[in-house]
Order: C-alpha cells, then sequence, then structure tokens
C-alpha cells in the first residue's frame, strides 16, 4: 500500500520539512490530549490543526498541479511524442482521486480528530475544496467552460451550507464528480487541445528566463503592436457575459449572507463604489493611445459635438454610471433588501461593462487618432521598440 501512496505525496526537502514540523507538533499536542494535559499557549494549541488544514489545501493543489499534463509544459510536450492514448494510465500517475489518496486523508483526518476544534469534515471538504478548484482551472484553460462555470457556481453552495457540513461534502462530491467528467473527456480528447497558445504563455513553463525570451519576441514596435491581430485574442460572446454577470451576481449573494446586519446599509455603498474602478478601467482599456480624431474645442469649431464613430465608446460606461449608483440610491430610498439589490447591481454592471464595441473592432475601424502612447514614460518605450 505504501508503495503505492508514497509516489503521489509531494517530493522535496521542503514538504518532508513539513511533515516533519508537523509531526513533532502533533506529538506534542497528541501527547497532550493523551495525558490530560492541555497547552496554555494558544498558538501551540492550534498549531497542529492549523498546519492539517496546510497539509490538506497542498495536497489537494498538488495532486492536480502535479499530475494534469495542462500544468506541467514539458510533460505535456513529451505525453504528445509518445504513443499514449486514452484509456493507459498516465505516466506520471493518475490525476483523478485515488484509494491511496482516500488513505492519506484518512490519515490527516484521524490526526485533526485530536484537536477540540476540528470535526471529521475538515480534512476531507479541504482537500476536496482544494482539488475541485484544480480541475476547474485545468478544465477552463483546457476549454471545457462549462463545467468550469458549474464548479464556481456550486462553490457558493459550500458557503451556504456552512452550518451543515455534511450538505457541504455532498455538494463537493457532486462537484468532483463535474470535475471529473471534464478530467476524463479532456485526456479523450488529448490529441484535438488547442494548447498552441500555452505555448505563446510562458507562464506555463515556469521558467523567468524563457517568459522574458518570449514577451521581446512578441514586440513588433509601434504601431505594428496596436495593429496585431493577437492583440487582445480573448473573445467573449453574449452568452458568456450573462454567465459572468450571473456568476457575480450570485457570489455578491453568497457573501452578502455574511454580512452582519448592522452593516447591510453600507452593502449598496460599497457595491455602487465598484463603479469608481469599473468606469475608469474600461475608459483607460480602450482610451490610452487612441486620441479622438480632432480635439475637444475642434469639436466646437467644426460644429461636429457628437463623433458617433468615436464616442460610442462612452455609452457602456455611461450606463454602468446611471445603472449602478442610480439604483442603489433608488433602493436605499425606497428600503429594500440590500442582500437581495446587491446581486442584482452587480449582475447589470458587470453585463454593461462587457457590452461593445469590441476591443477588435474599436481599434481596427474606430474613428480615432493612434498615439504612441499616453505618457512620454510609455511613449519612449513604444518608440524604442521600432529602433
Amino acid at each position: 500500500m505504501w508503495r503505492r501512496i508514497l509516489p503521489l505525496l509531494p517530493q522535496g526537502a521542503i514538504p518532508a520539512a513539513i511533515c516533519l514540523y508537523l509531526l513533532l507538533v502533533l506529538l506534542i499536542d497528541g501527547g497532550g490530549w493523551y495525558y490530560g494535559w492541555k497547552p496554555q499557549i494558544l498558538p501551540l494549541q492550534q498549531a497542529g490543526y492549523i498546519l492539517l488544514m496546510t497539509m490538506s489545501v497542498a495536497y489537494g493543489l498538488y495532486r492536480v498541479g502535479g499530475f494534469h499534463p495542462i500544468f506541467q509544459y514539458e510533460y505535456r510536450e513529451w505525453i504528445k511524442s509518445t504513443p499514449w492514448r486514452f484509456g493507459k494510465p498516465l505516466p506520471f500517475g493518475p490525476v483523478a482521486v485515488t484509494i491511496q489518496d482516500l488513505v492519506f486523508v484518512a490519515v490527516l483526518t484521524g490526526l485533526s480528530l485530536l484537536h477540540e476544534q476540528s470535526t471529521p469534515y475538515d480534512v476531507p471538504s479541504t482537500f476536496l475544496t482544494t482539488y475541485v478548484l484544480g480541475l476547474a482551472c485545468a478544465a477552463l484553460i483546457i476549454g471545457f467552460f462549462t463545467h468550469a462555470y458549474v464548479i464556481a457556481f456550486g462553490l457558493g453552495f459550500l458557503l451556504m451550507f456552512r452550518e451543515a457540513p455534511w450538505a457541504g461534502l455532498i455538494v463537493l462530491t457532486g462537484l468532483y464528480v463535474v470535475g471529473w467528467h471534464a478530467l476524463q473527456e479532456s485526456l479523450r480528447r488529448f490529441d484535438e487541445w488547442d494548447d498552441g497558445w500555452l505555448a505563446d504563455q510562458a507562464f506555463f513553463k515556469f521558467d523567468v528566463t524563457k517568459m522574458q525570451e518570449a514577451a521581446q519576441q512578441k514586440i513588433l514596435g509601434w504601431p505594428f503592436d496596436r495593429l496585431s491581430p493577437k492583440r487582445f485574442p480573448v473573445k467573449f460572446t453574449q452568452e458568456a457575459v450573462v454567465a459572468f454577470a450571473a456568476l457575480l451576481g450570485w457570489w455578491t449573494y453568497v457573501l452578502a449572507r455574511f454580512m452582519p446586519a448592522r452593516e447591510e446599509e453600507a452593502l449598496l455603498g460599497i457595491v455602487a463604489g465598484i463603479t469608481i474602478y469599473a468606469v475608469p478601467g474600461r475608459l483607460a482599456f480602450y482610451l490610452i493611445g487612441y486620441a479622438p480624431p480632432i480635439s475637444f474645442l475642434g469639436r466646437f469649431r467644426t460644429g461636429r459635438l457628437i463623433i458617433p464613430g468615436y464616442d460610442y465608446v462612452f455609452l457602456a460606461p455611461l450606463a454602468v454610471l446611471i445603472c449602478g449608483p442610480g439604483l442603489a440610491a433608488y433602493a436605499a430610498w425606497q428600503e429594500w433588501d440590500p442582500k437581495l439589490v446587491a446581486p442584482v447591481i452587480i449582475f447589470l454592471e458587470t453585463f454593461l461593462i462587457f457590452q461593445g464595441p469590441s476591443i477588435d473592432a474599436w481599434r481596427l475601424t474606430g474613428h480615432h487618432r493612434m498615439v504612441a502612447a499616453a505618457s512620454l514614460q510609455f511613449q519612449k518605450k513604444e518608440l524604442e521598440q521600432t529602433q
């Protein structure tokens, strides 16, 4: 059994040192529990429990990040060069939860029960939460957006059932099934993975030198960088925008439920205050480097107070300004429940902030003037790229 468990455990000096320190703390706490002695120093009482939870988090992330090919660039490229196919064991070990994982989690659970504040659900729930999050990230990267969305949405129920840990464990089990299905389908279509964009993302190679080289290779110089078709490769459909807005609204509702009653009045102000960051961020993303075709005074001299081909970029931010603070103020005046109104405001603000024009349509067809940069520092950098 141990010969099967050890290959799944983290290797190296740091995990070994953590395990040794954990063992020493558990001996102190466990010995005190057995002999009826309780340490008077609070950190000493909780050290073993905190380390157990930390190990559960680390192990959940490690089981996905250390074995899933999408997170291991060299591993993924090596598998492509081998005759491996779906149905065969992965060379580095399975990604799905195995009996060995259950044994290790059971050991951590047994050790956690030495602490008064622990319950039998703590370690399994912590491990499954981080493990399922890892599967969701892998599914999102590969392109299984529906699976990742269901997991992100379902984790909200985990907080909703905070007072019923057994129900939370049932939710996590269901989310694991979703993640497992995404894992199996992604491995089944391993040859079809559209991971060419990962080769351009040096972060997934975990090499600082390669990150710098990749960044330098992408520099085309001004204005060619601005005209590059890959400058902003991410596309947002209306369905994706609605789904993302609903997800943020749902999580706003979940988190608002835990806000103390005396602070509920400030909730609408906080939600409306997000506009302060969302609107300038949207405008900066679109307008930096893209000046209007004529100056502000030129509009008056020519009588062209409104330039549709340029000014339509302000419509979505203007709608957010009206919707966010306006609806929040009206809800406060009508004394509506902030915990119900705040998710609606977040949904509307998110939906509106992602409305058109698309970044590609704006940068390639908008009625604007491309300038090197908005500041001398960025202008110097962009002009140096052409030399």
